[in-house]
Formats: structure tokens, sequence, C-alpha cells
């Protein structure tokens, strides 16, 4: 029987990692951007659906005022924020997970600078 031979995926693999490494910060920030354009679709998407919720609640306000009960016909501020924060809670998080991305980057070339200063001084 045949030996499989698969050092060319060992030689893949490692210039893979030694790439990844090299431009970690690079595809950190890249991914970033990506995370928050994505939360960008995602909170347009969720906030129509809030919106439509919002819509839908007044006009119930609405009916029931003029039923004759005592209710103002639009919801407060609080109330819209609430219900904007129910449709779009997982917006906010990739945008704070994009912030965290670019942060992280940006300290990974920090590093890497400071560590080409103190090659350079030995």
């Amino acid at each position: 029987m045949k030996k499989l031979n698969f050092s060319w995926f060992q030689k893949a693999l490692n210039s893979t990692i030694i790439f990844g490494t090299k431009n970690a910060p690079t595809i950190v920030t890249g991914g970033s951007i990506i995370l928050g354009w994505a939360a960008v679709y995602v909170f347009w998407t969720q906030s129509t659906k809030a919106e439509a919720e919002i819509l839908e609640t007044e006009e119930k306000l609405f009916v029931k005022r003029e039923e004759g009960e005592e209710v103002t016909a639009e919801l407060t501020k609080k109330e819209k924020a609430i219900i904007y924060l129910k449709y779009c809670w997982p917006a906010a998080l990739m945008g704070l997970g994009s912030t965290a991305g670019t942060v992280w980057a940006h300290k990974m070339d920090l590093s890497r600078l400071a560590e080409m200063y103190m090659l350079t001084q030995f």
C-alpha cells in the first residue's frame, strides 16, 4: 500500500500561520470594518421593524383615545428607545465588537513598533 504524502499540507499550514501572524493587525482591522458594515445593515433592517411596531402601538393608543379613554396618542421617547433597543441590540453588540477589534489591531501595531524599536536599540 502506498503512503500518502502530506508534506505539502504542512508547508501550506506553516506559511498560512506565518502570514497570519505577520499581517494580524491588517486582518483584524479588515474584519472589524466588515463587522461594522454588517452592524449598519442589521440596524437598518431591524429599525424598520421597530418603526412598524411603534406605528402599530401608536395607532392602538389613538383608537383607545377616540373611544374616550385617557391615553396619549404618542409614545414617549423612553418607550420608543426601549422598542428600538428590543430590535437593534444585535447591531449595538456588533458595533462594539467592531470598535474593540479596531482598538485591538492598533494595540498590536503599537506593540510591534515597540518591539522593532527595542531591536534597533541593540
